[in-house]
């Protein structure tokens, strides 16, 4: 699977989902966050194509008769999740000999 490219948009609708307790609607994550609606179903498709997420439909439906998107996290891609909006997250660290760099 190719990496993900972890973007501020990202970490606001994943950190949307987490304060959730993992399952937050459409409209929770709009209210959560400053994501626009073009920018919500980017970051759907993207968090359900690389397994962050997996989508479910509301059970009850929308004013306009469609039922919302609901994100979840699964079980196994919590840790993950939760590494995702981290503070203290570490960059990639290369290997380079700074000796033979100073050659």
């Amino acid at each position: 699977m190719k990496h993900m490219n972890q973007t501020e948009e990202t970490r606001e609708f994943i950190a949307a989902v987490l304060e959730e307790d993992g399952k937050a609607a459409t409209s929770t994550i709009r209210r959560r966050t400053d994501l626009t609606e073009g920018q919500l179903q980017h970051q759907f498709r993207k968090l359900e194509r690389h397994g962050y997420i997996e989508i479910e439909r509301s059970q009850v439906p929308s004013r306009s008769g469609v039922r919302m998107k609901v994100a979840v996290i699964p079980d196994e891609k919590m840790r993950e999740a939760k590494r995702l909006i981290s503070h203290d997250r570490q960059p990639a660290r290369t290997k380079v000999d700074v000796v033979e760099l100073a050659k």
